[in-house]
């Protein structure tokens, strides 16, 4: 006897993220397709799995929406829910990104998880220099004092910057605050070198196209 399927979670419409919306329709497309849901229903089950907002959404376009087909109801729903303009959006929450007052591990899931809606902005490589780029100083300085990796996965990089952050007191990010506010009065700019703002992503993208990582 074969087993059922496992029913999809109900989307509710309140997280406008075309990750969990593309990600909730194709659930449902594979759960009406292995319980072998007439065409003419899949519509009015799909819409059970609605609520809160989806639901409140389906019911006022109840009519349209049921004497239609189910690619229909779901290029409707995607439309509703995936703003027009939300890879602009997840775009510049991504370039406005840095690790600040958030660990490593938060900052990496982050940054991997706004990178992942804009695959065609943001490459691969593009990425990984971005996560370092944002790290906090103590932290990206020692990513880039060190010798590129040949062929590098993201896991392996972020665990490097994961064993730098082990090496640092659990308070490294507020007593850095705390010697940044303590200074007063106007300060002389200091010298640009490597680390200065800026100069440590470029240093390290330059050692890592040098050494032809990808």
């Amino acid at each position: 006897m074969a087993a059922k399927p496992m029913k999809p979670s109900a989307y509710d419409g309140k997280t406008r993220d075309a990750r969990i919306v593309d990600s909730w329709l194709a659930r449902m497309t594979t759960y009406l397709k292995l319980t072998k849901t007439p065409e003419d229903d899949k519509v009015e089950l799909a819409s059970s799995y609605l609520e809160d907002d989806a639901y409140d959404w389906f019911t006022g376009h109840q009519a349209t929406l049921l004497a239609d087909t189910f690619d229909a109801f779901k290029t409707s729903l995607r439309d509703h829910f995936v703003p027009q303009n939300h890879k602009t959006t997840v775009y510049n929450e991504y370039k406005r990104l840095r690790q600040n007052e958030l660990s490593v591990s938060e900052y990496s899931i982050k940054i991997k998880a706004l990178a992942d809606q804009i695959t065609d902005l943001v490459p691969t490589t593009t990425r990984d220099l971005d996560f370092v780029a944002g790290l906090f100083p103590e932290i990206k300085r020692s990513i880039v004092s060190q010798p590129p990796v040949d062929n590098e996965t993201w896991n392996a990089l972020v665990g490097r910057a994961l064993r730098v952050e082990e090496t640092l007191p659990s308070s490294y990010q507020s007593a850095s605050k705390r010697l940044t506010n303590v200074s007063a009065g106007p300060r002389r700019t200091p010298p640009q070198n490597q680390f200065s703002r800026g100069s440590p992503h470029q240093l390290w993208s330059f050692q890592r196209l040098a050494a032809k990582t990808y």
